[in-house]
């Protein structure tokens, strides 16, 4: 029987920059759901928004064909602005979302990302996965790195510990990516498709294969 897998991510993209190609490799013998919370575009383009945001819903839907995700769940809560909901409501989302899908491991932001919907959407994720009756199911929480994010963070504390082998998966992000097409920037901008394989080509230089993706293991329950 196959195991669920949750992505949290902040935006549409994000699941990609942060983990494409692990995806890619785990949704061949698992479940793997992705939750965007908010809408992802309306903050850069507040003409024509309804537009905009189905636009990017169906480049996601694209998207995660190619990767092989199961399901999508969307929030549609306003971007940028997760600041600006109780964050007890946030945090109670996750728990019924956990709650539904039992999943086995968890995928998120790094806390200290520079983008504020990045930093809420982790340290929420966290807080709903204390140490209580998830650990049934819950064995890993790994945190990811975000292009034009954790580069660009005040703090600068993502130190992986963790890191994906995804040279045989590297093109099916590339071409993942393609289909964001709002999202996809040019060289030498972060969301660009050389400056995306040269981060993974850094990452897999650290650990001696040609393409990795780096993760921060939060916890795990052996």
């Amino acid at each position: 029987m196959k195991k669920n897998i949750i992505i949290f991510a902040a935006h549409p993209d994000d699941e990609l920059l942060g983990c494409g190609g692990t995806i890619k490799l785990l949704s061949k013998k698992n479940n793997v759901i992705v939750v965007f919370f908010t809408t992802g575009i309306t903050s850069r383009n507040t003409k024509n928004a309804n537009i905009s945001i189905n636009k990017l819903k169906i480049h996601s839907e694209k998207s995660a064909k190619i990767l092989g995700i199961k399901s999508i769940i969307f929030l549609d809560l306003q971007d940028n602005k997760l600041d600006t909901y109780p964050r007890l409501e946030i945090i109670q989302r996750i728990e019924k979302i956990i709650n539904n899908f039992k999943p086995s491991k968890i995928f998120t932001h790094h806390f200290s990302d520079l983008n504020i919907d990045h930093e809420i959407v982790s340290k929420s994720v966290i807080t709903a996965c204390r140490p209580n009756h998830f650990n049934k199911y819950l064995k890993q929480i790994y945190l990811f790195e975000t292009l034009s994010n954790t580069e660009w963070s005040i703090q600068r504390k993502f130190q992986p510990n963790v890191y994906m082998d995804i040279s045989k998966t590297i093109n099916f992000k590339i071409r993942a990516m393609k289909e964001y097409k709002t999202e996809l920037q040019k060289k030498p901008m972060p969301r660009s498709i050389e400056i995306i394989k040269t981060l993974a080509k850094l990452r897999g230089s650290e650990i001696n294969v040609n393409f990795a993706e780096s993760f921060y293991l939060f916890r795990e329950i052996i």
